[in-house]
């Protein structure tokens, strides 16, 4: 019995990846999110069975990434903190805070 509720119809996922960077690109033109920074994050492999899992696309809007740019590259350990976003009826995985896992070394 609902009482006259209404079913919801949107459910929200949210996530927290401590991890390092596999790749970091930037949206396009025709992307929903543009202008935003695409974030790689490889979630690693299935040890017992010797497979790739996955690579997850973060998407992290300007206000999200700030002044860590530069510092955001393959091999950079990051915490990304978001939610799942339904995006032309596809799950989209957008940053809602970035932050670097360990201090950026000067080269």
């Amino acid at each position: 019995m609902n009482h006259g509720l209404p079913f919801p119809t949107r459910v929200s996922t949210f996530f927290t990846f401590t991890t390092e960077l596999a790749d970091v690109d930037e949206t396009t033109v025709d992307h929903p999110y543009h202008p935003a920074v695409v974030l790689v994050v490889d979630l690693g492999e299935d040890f017992d069975r010797g497979e790739q899992l996955a690579f997850i696309h973060v998407i992290a809007p300007p206000e999200v990434v700030g002044n860590l740019r530069h510092h955001l590259r393959a091999g950079v350990a990051v915490k990304i903190k978001g939610r799942v976003e339904d995006s032309q009826g596809a799950p989209v995985h957008v940053a809602s805070s970035l932050e670097l896992a360990a201090a950026p070394t000067s080269h």
